[in-house]
């Protein structure tokens, strides 16, 4: 059975913010810690977008995404734990180098700088910077795991239901963590179904320690679900409700429902990523 009632959120921002300067994510943050949310996360480094991009020196192309970390820190004060998500867009010398640029920020997590599957470069980023390190969003399966588990890759390992085989293996991902002392903050940046499945595994795991939260993107979000999606204080407060706590609520997906709208298959198993 569950240990928590009330799941501890942390407010994703990034797909809420359009303005995507240094102020911009400053005011999405203020505005998400001022509905409760006592963590923020965001993804600054939107001008790392190739391989070929500058990597030292003034022109580093990750300058622009540490000045919009450093902007939120100032407006939502030291209290409020703070994540930097990196869409392993770095190489591992480039990863330290900013890690350290960051160590001001007082970050939570330092998330994927290099892709989940460079574990030995996962190693050795976590061993060199200053603030905690988190991967494996898209891995498959307890066994995918097991460098996580066994070599400690990075400090949490944020496994996503939608991605990793479901709930009995979330579980099990979650059961072998806390055996080695790891901490799990499941991905979901995702809508309220995959937040109601993810919430009602999670909460039987004693190393739980963040759940993700879209936050921002539209109002109806929590509406999708009768009963509906209920946050409070920055935390979701769990249903007891059979099953995964809720059912889809019809009228609202009809009223909100895409004519013509086609959807893909977005297994990042199946996309071999």
């Amino acid at each position: 059975g569950a240990l928590q009632k009330r799941l501890r959120l942390y407010a994703n921002i990034n797909r809420h913010v359009q303005e995507r300067t240094p102020a911009g994510f400053a005011l999405a943050a203020k505005q998400a810690v001022d509905e409760g949310y006592t963590a923020i996360k965001l993804a600054p480094f939107d001008e790392l977008r190739g391989p070929n991009h500058v990597r030292t020196g003034p022109n580093a192309a990750w300058r622009p995404g540490v000045e919009r970390v450093r902007a939120v820190r100032r407006s939502i004060g030291d209290a409020i734990e703070l994540a930097v998500d990196c869409h392993s867009r770095m190489e591992e010398s480039e990863a330290i180098i900013v890690g350290h640029e960051l160590a001001d920020c007082n970050l939570f997590w330092y998330e994927e700088p290099v892709h989940h599957t460079q574990t030995e470069s996962l190693a050795r980023i976590t061993q060199a910077v200053p603030m905690a390190t988190a991967s494996a969003e898209s891995i498959f399966g307890v066994e995918g795991f097991r460098p996580f588990l066994t070599q400690r890759v990075v400090d949490v390992i944020m496994p996503d239901v939608k991605h990793n085989g479901g709930l009995a293996e979330t579980q099990k991902i979650a059961a072998a963590a806390r055996m080695n002392q790891i901490l799990v903050a499941p991905h979901s940046p995702s809508g309220p179904v995959a937040t109601a499945a993810t919430a009602q595994v999670i909460s039987t795991a004693v190393n739980f320690y963040i759940l993700e939260h879209a936050w921002g993107e539209v109002d109806w979000r929590g509406d999708l679900l009768w009963p509906p999606e209920k946050v409070e204080d920055g935390h979701l407060i769990l249903s007891s409700e059979p099953g995964l706590g809720h059912r889809l609520n019809m009228d609202v997906v009809n009223a909100h429902r895409r004519a013509n709208a086609t959807a893909s298959d977005s297994s990042k198993v199946n996309a071999g990523k």
